[in-house]
């Protein structure tokens, strides 16, 4: 769809076109032809009427402009334009704000067939849920996804985490929404549409040049707002431009994702350009992005929110290479990722009831994870044990204590002084409660960080 903005280039054209007819229609072609730079008074009027409109009209639609861009520009103008159409308006509205009534009567139209649409796919994952099948296995594209977020291809397991998202919107308004006028959206629903925006356009995001230093430094001397900021793009091979008219110019983002290239004779510029941030990247552009091993430093970790080993890694994006915010990812060798989550078990933040034995193990819980001391009965027998039944987690020894409560109890009472044994043996039942109570809990959480480990990790080795 086209911008429901009125072009102010276009009514300075427009402005300038009316003053040379006012100017050719009154002058005396001998006089003309004599002085040509007799003024004309009908042409002088003109053009400043033709100025108070255009300056008009910038005020107007600074009013709907949105620090973030194009696309949110247009949206906060649609939902005026349908506020102002129930009332019956519509065209009122766009004359006295110089907008374009048909691209926002074609915006709105669009916008209510794609709400019929969602409630459609709503009303049938409400269907296949209640036959207990996966509610969005009739989509070709995200056959292999699952609700948790598990997919076997990045793209479709962001379409689908974007896809429920836009359900539970569907379940938030209702059907009859649809058809009322659209609302401002919430910061929440921004962000959505931006890495929604960022998903769909991730092979057109473009890296400003300058650093934000340089920008600052514009923007103190007043130059930013008619500076026009150079841009790197993803995929194509020249540098590309912010024009000084945009509503992001003032700010200058240092990543964008743009909708299309307009070629002027002076530069190439980008056109409904958007705001986005760059650890959205690594999800939204994931078929674009270099991940690196796991990082020894830091140190990976047992996060209990998520009851996962957790590993830091370098991110790039594009072919160029562009650094992205490390990423925290799921530990993609089980053997470290057991013995992290050995000292975690010991150190008391997998159970609580384990900080009973803080003051009597014979070692730091830490040098349960340290690879040198592997050798050691009490290390290797405990994270071994692990390795073994592939438990690296809460949830997955809360299973195996459903069936073999004893087991790593004899493991753990190497880590226990002699006299002291007998607290364990006391706390032990009490161990086996509090697991169960973690069973199943965040495994959504835990299958959608698999699916990154196994999508990211294998990537730039």
């Amino acid at each position: 769809l086209e911008s429901p903005f009125m072009h102010i280039d276009a009514l300075q054209s427009e402005a300038e076109a009316a003053a040379a007819a006012a100017a050719a229609k009154d002058s005396d072609p001998a006089a003309a032809a004599g002085d040509e730079t007799r003024s004309d008074p009908a042409a002088a009027a003109a053009k400043a009427e033709n100025k108070k409109k255009m300056q008009r009209a910038s005020a107007a639609h600074a009013r709907f402009r949105s620090s973030y861009g194009d696309a949110i520009s247009s949206l906060n103008v649609l939902c005026a334009y349908e506020a102002a159409a129930a009332a019956g308006e519509a065209q009122d509205f766009c004359d006295q704000n110089f907008l374009h009534a048909r691209h926002l009567r074609e915006m709105s139209q669009l916008r209510q067939q794609l709400g019929r649409i969602l409630l459609q796919l709503h009303q049938q994952r409400q269907r296949q849920q209640q036959g207990q099948s996966d509610g969005f296995a009739h989509l070709p594209s995200l056959r292999h996804s699952s609700p948790s977020g598990g997919s076997s291809n990045g793209e479709e397991g962001s379409t689908l985490q974007l896809l429920q998202c836009l359900m539970s919107a569907v379940d938030a308004v209702g059907r009859d929404q649809f058809e009322q006028p659209l609302q401002p959206p919430s910061s929440k629903v921004l962000e959505v549409l931006r890495r929604a925006l960022a998903a769909g356009w991730c092979d057109q995001v473009s890296r400003r040049v300058r650093s934000a230093d340089y920008i600052r430094k514009l923007a103190g001397e007043g130059r930013l707002a008619r500076h026009a900021t150079r841009y790197t793009p993803a995929t194509i091979m020249e540098e590309v431009y912010l024009h000084p008219r945009s509503c992001l110019a003032s700010v200058a983002p240092e990543y964008v994702v743009y909708g299309d290239i307009l070629r002027t004779a002076k530069r190439p510029y980008m056109a409904l350009v958007t705001a986005i941030e760059p650890q959205w990247l690594a999800d939204c552009g994931s078929s674009l992005c270099r991940v690196s091993d796991p990082l020894t430093e830091p140190a990976p970790f047992y996060q209990p929110d998520t009851d996962q080993v957790l590993a830091w890694h370098d991110a790039a994006y594009s072919q160029h290479e562009w650094p992205l915010p490390r990423l925290l990812l799921p530990h993609p060798d089980p053997n470290i990722a057991a013995a992290v989550f050995a000292a975690a078990l010991l150190g008391g933040k997998v159970l609580p009831a384990m900080s009973g034995l803080a003051n009597n193990l014979v070692a730091p819980a830490a040098t349960a994870a340290r690879p040198e001391l592997a050798g050691l009965p009490r290390v290797g027998e405990l994270v071994g044990a692990l390795q073994e039944r592939r438990v690296l987690n809460g949830g997955g020894l809360a299973t195996v204590w459903q069936h073999e409560p004893l087991f790593l109890r004899q493991q753990i009472a190497l880590w226990v002084q002699k006299q002291q044994r007998g607290v364990l043996e006391s706390l032990w039942p009490q161990l086996l409660q509090e697991a169960a109570g973690m069973q199943g809990q965040g495994d959504g959480a835990v299958q959608h960080m698999k699916h990154k480990k196994q999508k990211k990790a294998s990537r730039f080795r």
